[in-house]
């Protein structure tokens, strides 16, 4: 590496601050460090998280090096003494404020200028945990913009949480300052919610004011302040929305609850508006991003994000590993400020039924698989049918004129079967929890605490189905309107298997139409497996389905040990409740329920979704408890369940909760719970920068990788299971990868399945996929290298263009670390010994004829079920096959088997990969066999190995072994002496361990070593116990480094390359796989050639306005084609692999509209990295930041005046 790439200077970072909290988070493996404020206010004794707790000390004492005291620029900010700013702010949020007002006040100051904002967007994310004043801190910069003379547009998510923030506004006494504010929401109010009472605070503008001040798209006089909720601009297009984007021109946006406008949705598009239009924002919430494509709504604190193609189809790994450096780029900026309440000793504990009662479960469950597997296979059928009839029509519409294929044009679409068969399941597992809910919570309540029960669904769309006779049972009969059961819900997703949705153009009309139709009475093979599915819901064992009412029953029967009845409070948006069997219209006060079971008169709670927003139950109140959360079933969006559990886990709390999640003793109710825990992992990467969860099951989660593999391999070799469960196995690898299709499919169809044979396939699954993850990353985490590490030689792999752009700024370094490990290998006489006796044992005990006799009795039958029916129709011609395909990989996993069956003994070698990657001869030390009935499981022949120079050997399969690719065996003349000989001559005692790594612009580092796999992203602490991230590059790839592409971050650069007769490559990105264009100069004067990409439906990527002039239009003309008459020309101009010239004074203005429009990758190859460093770094010294303004580009352009004459070419690049 040393002699092709350019080395730069090691720069290691001072130590961080309060090092020594890192030091013992590290000893004491704690994910959560104190927060040290540098306000001297009243400390909160707050956590931050280990991974970012650098960072964040980063941000606040640069805050500190450019206004001074941050207590007295507060003060003298918010014009108060210093003795109110303690008074109404603690210490953290004084921190936390100052930030986000300075942040504000520079993005204000530069949008004044017209001057584009910073790189980090001039954004803040309040994001500390819920109950830890996020209000206080929000309402705190919306007074320092009101006294800047910016008025305030507020913005959350329920019209409730207008008195909410209004109680922070007085909660820092600055009522008279807001004044009047303007409330969107039509009958909404302002009151003060700590007074049971609830008295209006605020005088509400009339209805009238309020439509005028929207018609007339600004605010009442002397207004200085607009309150609205998320769900008033759900639209485009509308008054309420163009209102908005008026009144935030010039003003502060301060967003509450900011993930709920994180999702792709009118409500994100509207806010991005505002948030343009807006001088200066602040948002808060504490679960602000649960993924990637949620983090690129921030474009006001991670902007780079957005110019990241395809960011939502990288794989798992990626998405987090990019997730986990942005956010913590944006802390370092003060972008992001999240502290945290101390989550030691806080865990989920998993609580299952008795024996008895996990019985009863199994019987339900038994009862309706049947059902649920004819629904599957339905609902397969159903899905084929409307795609042949939508094929049908479409190769009808070819034949036709095209003005008359619109008006011809039908489709027939229907709901996806496997969100409506993860929905019943759900169900089924709530009303099996019941009991068991009731139990815990009574037991609970004999201990002190207070129980909440959480339930997402509450079952009130089927009774409004019931009440108004919409649901059919078996022969057509209406059912009755009685509560609901599991047979009622049964019917009801059976009747929409076959209900699809027909859209067409009725003739003599020029719109389409829509219209829901039943599918079943067209075709009767449809028609008779409906009425075979009610058959068999009718002979299901029945159980209630109205959990919120049975678990209140439940308790309510049971006394306190006053000699009452407990009180079981709901707090809920449903309208019915069933009491004594039937229905009773819902008039409980939510606000009610939850003063009395803070302050006495109800002993338990049960919450849905409606209550994940704005309540406090933790221990704090007069009669309050510790409280005790019970989730019956989980909350599918993972953000609202966080928010869930901030309600008892609050800032100011006696007793830290308990949590408890229940567990039906089902298989399928084990994968819904890591499929929880997974969730959780990757919304704590986007808050935190970690994949450290506070709240989790500890759940093993096999969904990734190595579990799709397992999964495929598991139902091929098992079809008649995937049949039962209905899955389809005519889909390829590249899509099932994508999706993990096998592995989701496998466990979310458990239900499908006797629990017998449900507990047997997790069984089998899980001895491949556990034995796999012996010898494989686990590519759920970002990996981490033990011990502390010290970087000793850097050198630049890609230039960056010297902007404060995190994803194009820096240069990305391929830097060596360093640590000191104690190595005790094992000597050839120990190895010798074990070696000796192993072959003795198996020579004595080992015989291989029955096992090659039963493998080859098999191979036919193995290979069968390896076959792909639709690709190949015989094992043959699966085999002959040119392409490979699993039958070939089958039968070559086969042949070897059988050769080491035959052949292999301890003391022969085995080439394997070590713990960098590199590939590396290990001795087999012994070997142990499986049963001769269990010949063809791979995985239970194990083989101990040892690494000659290691300590100790470890074990791996045969299977584990087929999968390397470049693993061999050796045999034993040729491994025996040279590798005694190698444990004989390893280094002893204490000696250097090195790394490659990628680093310095570690987001670009990420996505390069993505495209060209040159490593996963993993993290490593130094010497001053920072958490460092970057790329871990195995050594296999450290010596390809230099042959990797080299980045252009400049258009300036790529010309003068140009200029030199180098060629200029631009694609999405630098994988290889993309389609490219290339400029290169012509050998004709005063021309480039610029190619043209291989397909056309990749065009629009390149199709920016001066390529489309230049390049493309050109092609086009009747010239063009007479003077190119064996080119196939498309309409457009299109030519696949073309080259066309354009004069050379164009080029300026072509580059820089790929660059800029295109959002494009430019790059040449790896002969010329050093020629374009050197280049880079001179154009660094002219230029501080990449152009981005009109203004800045005429100045650039300016510059590259010269660059434009090329009648005298310039000296070709020598040779490097």
């Amino acid at each position: 590496m040393a002699s092709r790439l350019i080395e730069t200077k090691v720069t290691s970072l001072p130590p961080p601050y309060w090092k020594e909290d890192l030091v013992e988070a590290d000893l004491n493996g704690k994910t959560q460090v104190h927060y040290r404020p540098l306000s001297k206010g009243e400390s909160t004794d707050a956590m931050i998280p280990r991974s970012v707790a650098s960072e964040l000390y980063e941000a606040i004492y640069n805050l500190q090096s450019r206004v001074g005291d941050i207590d007295d620029w507060m003060a003298s900010r918010l014009q108060w003494t210093k003795e109110h700013l303690y008074k109404v702010l603690s210490a953290e949020q004084i921190d936390t404020a100052a930030l986000a007002i300075h942040a504000a006040d520079s993005a204000a100051e530069d949008k004044a200028k017209g001057l584009p904002s910073s790189a980090s967007g001039g954004g803040v994310i309040i994001a500390s945990m819920t109950g830890f004043g996020k209000g206080r801190v929000l309402a705190t910069t919306c007074r320092a913009a009101l006294l800047s003379g910016r008025n305030v547009v507020f913005m959350t998510l329920q019209e409730n949480l207008f008195s909410d923030f209004w109680r922070d506004i007085r909660g820092i006494e600055s009522e008279d300052l807001f004044g009047r504010p303007l409330l969107v929401n039509e009958g909404s109010t302002i009151v003060d919610v700590e007074d049971p009472d609830t008295p209006i605070l605020v005088e509400p503008y009339s209805r009238k004011q309020v439509l005028q001040s929207i018609n007339d798209k600004k605010l009442p006089d002397g207004c200085r302040m607009v309150m609205i909720t998320h769900s008033q601009v759900n639209r485009p297009g509308t008054p309420r929305s163009d209102f908005l984007e008026a009144v935030a021109a010039g003003a502060h946006f301060a967003l509450d609850e900011a993930h709920k406008g994180a999702g792709e949705s009118n409500t994100r598009e509207n806010i991005d508006r505002v948030r343009a239009k807006a001088a200066s924002t602040t948002e808060s919430s504490a679960t602000f991003a649960a993924d990637i494509a949620n983090l690129t709504a921030y474009t006001n604190v991670m902007p780079w994000l957005k110019d990241i193609p395809k960011l939502s189809s990288l794989p798992r790994p990626t998405q987090i590993a990019l997730s986990q450096i942005s956010v913590r780029e944006a802390t370092s900026a003060g972008g992001i400020v999240r502290h945290e309440l101390d989550m030691d000793g806080i865990n989920t504990e998993i609580i299952k039924p008795s024996a008895e009662i996990i019985a009863f479960n199994e019987q339900i469950s038994d009862s309706v698989a049947p059902v649920l597997s004819a629904m599957a296979v339905m609902a397969r059928d159903v899905d084929a049918l409307l795609k042949m009839k939508n094929m049908e029509n479409a190769d009808y519409c070819k034949t036709l004129p095209p003005s008359m294929r619109k008006a011809a044009k039908e489709t027939w679409f229907t709901a996806p079967f496997g969100s409506r068969l993860s929905a019943i399941q759900n169900q089924i597992l709530t009303a099996l929890n019941v009991k068991l809910c009731a139990q815990v919570a009574l037991d609970s309540l004999k201990n002190g605490e207070k129980p909440i029960a959480v339930i997402e669904a509450t079952m009130e769309s089927i009774m409004n189905q019931l009440r108004a006779g919409e649901i059919i049972g078996e022969d057509d009969q209406v059912l009755d309107p009685d509560p609901p059961t599991l047979k009622v819900a049964l019917f009801r997703l059976a009747d929409g298997l076959s209900s699809a949705l027909h859209k067409y153009t009725p003739e003599g009309e020029s719109e389409r139409v829509e219209e829901r139709i039943d599918i079943s009475q067209q075709y009767d093979h449809l028609s008779e497996q409906l009425k075979r599915i009610k058959h068999l819901i009718g002979g299901i064992k029945d159980i209630p389905l109205y959990p919120i009412d049975e678990i209140r029953e439940i308790v309510e029967r049971h006394k306190t040990p006053d000699g009452r009845n407990y009180v079981v409070g709901e707090v809920s948006g449903r309208s019915l409740q069933i009491i004594d069997g039937k229905y009773v219209k819902n008039q409980i006060n939510r606000n009610q329920v939850v003063a009395r079971f803070n302050n006495g008169g109800v002993d338990m709670a049960t919450f849905t979704k409606a209550a994940s927003t704005g309540l406090s139950v933790h221990d704090k109140f007069k009669k309050s408890g510790r409280s005790h959360m019970i989730w019956v079933s989980l909350i599918g969006d993972v953000k609202e369940k966080r928010q869930m559990e901030g309600r008892c886990n609050r800032r100011g709390q006696r007793t830290k909760p308990r949590f408890s999640v229940l567990h039906t003793g089902l298989p399928y109710n084990t994968f819904v719970l890591t499929n929880g825990d997974r969730k959780e992992a990757k919304l704590d990467a986007n808050l935190t920068g970690a994949e450290t969860s506070g709240v989790t099951t500890g759940m093993p989660d096999p969904i990734d990788q190595i579990g799709e593999d397992v999964a495929r391999e598991f139902l091929f070799l098992n079809r008649n299971i995937a049949n039962q469960m209905g899955i389809n196995l005519n889909v390829t690898v590249s899509v099932s990868e994508k999706e993990l299709y096998f592995v989701n499919k496998l466990f979310r169809r458990l239900p499908l399945v006797s629990v017998s044979k449900a507990n047997n396939i997790i069984k089998a699954f899980f001895a491949a996929y556990e034995d796999r993850l012996k010898y494989s990353i686990n590519p759920n985490l970002v990996q981490s290298l033990k011990g502390n590490w010290k970087p000793v030689k850097s050198f630049i792999l890609q230039p960056g263009d010297g902007s404060d752009h995190p994803l194009r700024g820096p240069d990305t370094t391929a830097t060596i670390i360093s640590k000191m490990v104690l190595k005790k290998p094992m000597r050839s006489t120990e190895v010798g010994k074990i070696v000796r006796e192993a072959r003795q044992r198996i020579r004595k005990d080992y015989n291989p004829q029955p096992y090659l006799q039963l493998l080859e009795k098999r191979r036919q039958k193995i290979l069968e079920n390896a076959l792909d029916g639709e690709a190949h129709k015989s094992v043959h011609a699966a085999l002959m096959a040119p392409r490979s395909n699993y039958v070939q990989v089958i039968q070559k996993r086969l042949n070897i088997t059988a050769w080491f069956i035959e052949k292999a003994l301890p003391g022969c070698g085995v080439i394997l990969p070590d713990d960098m990657g590199v590939m590396q001869p290990h001795i087999i030390l012994d070997i142990e066999h499986p049963e001769v009935s269990r010949v063809n499981v791979f995985r239970d022949y194990h083989i101990t190995v040892l690494m000659p120079g290691a300590s100790e050997p470890f074990v791996v399969s045969l299977d584990a072994i087929m999968r390397y690719s470049g693993a061999r065996f050796m045999d034993e003349n040729e491994a025996r002496n040279s590798l005694l000989n190698q444990c004989n001559q390893a280094p002893e005692g204490e000696v250097p361990v090195f790394r490659t790594i990628l680093d310095g612009n570690v987001t670009a580092a990420i996505l390069d070593a993505h495209y060209l796999e040159l490593g996963e992203a993993g993290t490593w602490i130094d010497q001053n116990s920072r958490i460092n991230l970057s790329v871990l590059v195995p050594k296999s790839i450290e010596k390809h480094l230099t042959t990797v592409p080299v980045r252009i971050p400049l258009p300036e650069v790529g010309l003068e390359l140009i200029r030199k007769n180098a060629r200029l490559i631009i694609a999405e990105s630098l994988s290889p796989k993309n389609d490219n264009i290339s400029i290169v100069a012509s050998k004709k004067a005063g021309f480039v050639e610029v190619s043209l990409p291989q397909k056309k439906k990749n065009l629009p990527l390149f199709a920016s306005a001066a390529y489309q002039r230049l390049v493309i239009e050109p092609g086009n003309t009747k010239e063009y084609r007479e003077r190119h008459p064996n080119k196939i020309i498309s309409e457009d101009g299109f030519s696949s692999d073309d080259v066309r010239e354009i004069k050379i004074e164009h080029l300026p203005e072509l580059l820089h509209s790929l660059y800029q429009e295109g959002k494009l990758t430019f790059y040449a190859d790896s002969s010329l990295r050093n020629e374009v460093i050197r280049l880079c770094h001179e154009h660094k010294a002219r230029r501080v930041r990449r152009p981005t303004n009109q203004k800045e580009l005429e100045m650039v352009d300016s510059d590259l005046d010269r660059e434009k004459s090329f009648t005298n070419p310039a000296t070709p690049f020598p040779s490097i």
